[in-house]
């Protein structure tokens, strides 16, 4: 209504400025329910890495327009990554097929025009360390 977004879509950085800061805030409420209710950890930390990577992708918003779609997926692979490596358990199944969606994702994105190949690449390796660091730092 007050025309800071023009379409859903949210083609430019400056559209995806407050929505981004919005969720942000949204997710760190819903990481501190989690922390206060005490699920497992695997729940909070997930919730914890997700206000993260999207506070650092409003933050980038300011300069580059990154893939959010990317850091999300990769935010994925980094969560199976940690946990696998944390708990010394097989996930490689998983990992293969995360990667192999990731791929889709990127191809996508780069097929609709909608990011530049460093936006992708950027966001997913970003989403992969971020959510990594955090489970295995833990």
């Amino acid at each position: 209504k007050q025309g800071i977004i023009k379409s859903y879509f949210m083609k430019t950085r400056q559209e995806r400025i407050y929505p981004y800061f919005i969720i942000t805030i949204f997710y760190f409420f819903t990481f501190n329910l989690f922390r206060q209710i005490q699920l497992p950890a695997i729940y909070t930390l997930s919730m914890f890495g997700a206000s993260v990577l999207l506070l650092i992708v409003a933050i980038l918003n300011f300069w580059w327009k990154i893939s959010i779609h990317l850091t999300a997926i990769g935010g994925l692979l980094g969560i199976a990554t940690g946990v696998a490596l944390g708990l010394s358990i097989n996930l490689i199944f998983q990992i293969i097929v995360i990667i192999f969606i990731a791929g889709l994702i990127g191809y996508s994105r780069l097929k609709l025009n909608s990011h530049k190949p460093s936006e992708i690449y950027s966001g997913f390796l970003i989403g992969a360390i971020i959510m990594m660091s955090i489970f295995l730092l833990n």
